[in-house]
This record gives C-alpha cells, sequence and structure tokens, in this order.
C-alpha cells in the first residue's frame, strides 16, 4: 500500500525546549488516523509542520 504520508527523523524546537526528536512514521494511503494527547504535547504543531506552516528544525516530511 502507497504512503501518503512518510516523516523520517523529524525533530522541532521551540527555543531550547524539544517538541519532538528523531520522530518516525509513515501513513499509508485509505486509513484513518486520531492524534490524541494531553495539552501542550506537540499535536498542533505536528499538524502545522505537517501542512507546511512550519518548517522542522530537521528531519524528511514526504506528502
Amino acid at each position: 500500500m502507497e504512503n501518503v504520508i512518510e516523516v523520517e527523523n523529524l525533530t522541532h524546537r521551540f527555543g531550547s525546549h524539544t517538541i519532538y526528536e528523531d520522530l518516525n512514521f509513515t501513513m499509508p494511503a485509505g486509513k484513518i488516523y486520531g492524534l490524541l494527547g494531553k495539552n501542550g504535547v506537540g499535536k498542533t504543531t505536528l499538524i502545522q509542520i505537517l501542512m507546511g506552516f512550519l518548517r522542522p528544525h530537521c528531519g524528511i516530511l514526504s506528502a
């Protein structure tokens, strides 16, 4: 099955606060995903990176 999103070694920081470090995942076509977590853990930041509104400090994002 083809992946519609691939994330490799994504790292993102706000100042000295690391939001993600070496995050890796794939999302195959035709699947439905949810994003759950406590307040302030980076859910919105991840969506903004996936949408292209923010650029990660390092890593590869393929969509």
